[in-house]
């Protein structure tokens, strides 16, 4: 598995609290 999933998963999820 490579980080960028978990990295782009991490931000949309972020993105989405702080929104």
């Amino acid at each position: 598995m490579t980080t960028s999933f978990m990295e782009r998963f991490q931000y949309h999820f972020a993105w989405r609290i702080q929104s």
